[in-house]
């Protein structure tokens, strides 16, 4: 067994990640993760790095979830930051709850999840929905955040065509499942490099 001297720090943060008794350690993909009960939802979140360090949150986007900040969680916990890393709302393993759940409900998550872990203030960065999240906690909680960081995303409001789009969209989804949808948006979301190289598991 490699002693904690010889890991590396990233080995070693992952060794000594966070899991105090009033957060259930979930173990998902190899990893540990956090749980908490939050504006009566349960939120599953990363914790990485040291509890001292310089807070970042990072906001995935959809349909995505928080193992997109993967590389970021390494790059950031080796430099002695301390890396939250959430399923949003009704996103990988935190709950989905009834009703429409707005950007407003996602920072008011967020900030709750800052004041569970005794955060005052943190970086908070997100990705396209993230980045509209981000934009909405700037907004709600401008206290909270020391800096933005937005990436791939965009500030106006949806226009009346989109919301209609989206809405025929879910009806569809919620009638026919997801595999369909998958086919059509995966070379959207994903490089030719990366579908061709997956090609296996997504057929």
């Amino acid at each position: 067994m490699t002693s904690p001297e010889n890991q590396s720090p990233w080995g070693r943060a992952l060794a000594n990640r966070r899991s105090p008794s009033a957060h259930p350690l979930i173990m998902e993909l190899g990893f540990g993760m956090n749980a908490t009960a939050l504006r009566g939802a349960t939120i599953r979140y990363d914790d990485f790095g040291p509890s001292t360090g310089p807070a970042v949150l990072l906001l995935h986007g959809h349909p995505f979830n928080r193992t997109l900040w993967t590389p970021q969680d390494r790059a950031l916990t080796e430099a002695r930051y301390r890396v939250i890393a959430p399923y949003l709302r009704g996103y990988g393993r935190s709950s989905v709850t009834h009703g429409k759940v707005l950007l407003s409900d996602f920072a008011d998550d967020l900030a709750a999840l800052l004041d569970h872990l005794g955060i005052e203030r943190a970086v908070v960065g997100g990705v396209s929905m993230g980045g509209q999240i981000t934009m909405e906690f700037q907004l709600r909680h401008p206290h909270r955040v020391h800096t933005l960081v937005l990436s791939d995303t965009s500030a106006p409001a949806e226009t009346d065509e989109g919301k209609e789009f989206r809405n025929r969209l879910a009806d569809r989804l919620l009638t026919e499942g997801m595999d369909g949808y998958v086919g059509e948006v995966i070379d959207k979301i994903l490089t030719t490099q990366v579908t061709t190289r997956l090609s296996p598991a997504l057929t």
